[in-house]
């Protein structure tokens, strides 16, 4: 059963300081979801991940490249995504590790992701986060494909297939992969477009988007109830935090309220009249308030919003 998520931004604030604080409060909440997106009540969809240790070569090459994307330095955090990219794309990879091994590879790499490294100041560190989505997705299709030839070669009983990499979390990546096809920088949109595409034909978005709505829903409520300084907490790690706080706040408002308006265009109308209560409970008053404020507020954000209200104003 889903978790009710906030409905309203008091709600949001005393879920998040229930739960830890901001924007990486809903990450850790986002850990605890199942395969399926809902969210589960204990921590047991994590422990495996965290008790797991590499074997392989390859893989405590990967992990230790890993630990590099926790670093402040951009260059450095550059580097590790690269070495991982390319050791993930290698023959070798194939050949030594295992699907247990992959998963626990992948799993960290997404906390790092949904935690700091889709806040971070960088576009080039944004843009490598998707293309090294596209990397696992393809490494996924691989990993099934030998784990398939492994078992028939074993066994000639029918087996539902195991979901491997990517699609097992794909409940967690959604939002995120919305953030990034709207943000400001093209090179980081068109990358996380076509990472999504290469995961899901286009065709099924509107599946997907109304299948986690509430997800959805609720993570774009964290970033509307978020400030310059909590999303700034959020990726102490980034060396640029502090020159770069106003530009990640502008960012992540405008690319949330451009995802909101994208899945409103595209889910049906009948889909969107379930979801007129939401819309109002999850949007209407921060955007009053960013209204409201005049020159307090961005005139970036301001000019959004504006835009947002003009195009519903047209649909509905």
């Amino acid at each position: 059963m889903k978790k009710k998520g906030p409905t309203s931004s008091s709600q949001a604030a005393s879920y998040a300081q229930n739960t830890g604080g901001g924007y990486r409060s809903f990450s850790r909440a986002v850990d605890q979801q199942d395969d399926s997106g809902s969210q589960t009540s204990t921590s047991s969809s994590t422990s495996s991940a965290t008790n797991f240790t590499p074997t392989s070569n390859i893989g405590q090459e990967i992990v230790l490249n890993l630990k590099k994307l926790k670093k402040s330095n951009t260059t450095t955090k550059l580097k590790g995504l690269s070495q991982i990219s390319d050791l993930l794309s290698s023959d070798r990879f194939l050949t030594e590790s295992n699907v247990s091994e992959y998963d626990f590879i992948i799993k960290n790499f997404i906390d790092l992701w949904i935690r700091t490294l889709s806040l971070d100041s960088d576009p080039k560190i944004r843009e490598k986060n998707f293309k090294i989505l596209r990397v696992f997705n393809s490494l996924s299709k691989k990993l099934r494909e030998k784990e398939k030839q492994s078992s028939t070669s074993t066994t000639t009983e029918k087996k539902t297939p195991t979901k491997i990499g990517i699609e097992k979390y794909f409940g967690k990546l959604i939002t995120n992969w919305l953030l990034g096809i709207f943000d400001p920088v093209k090179e980081v949109s068109t990358e996380a477009k076509e990472s999504l595409k290469t995961t899901l034909n286009e065709k099924k978005w509107p599946e997907a988007f109304w299948l986690y709505k509430n997800d959805i829903l609720q993570k774009l409520e964290y970033n509307f109830s978020s400030s310059p300084q909590s999303l700034s907490e959020s990726i102490a790690s980034d060396e640029n935090s502090d020159l770069s706080s106003k530009e990640r706040y502008e960012r992540v408002i405008c690319s949330s309220i451009n995802s909101l308006q994208f899945i409103i265009e595209t889910l049906t109308e009948e889909q969107n009249k379930n979801l007129n209560t939401k819309y109002v409970e999850y949007t209407f008053n921060h955007f009053l308030n960013w209204i409201t404020k005049g020159n307090q507020t961005s005139a970036l954000i301001r000019k959004t919003v504006f835009l947002f209200f003009t195009s519903m104003v047209s649909r509905f």
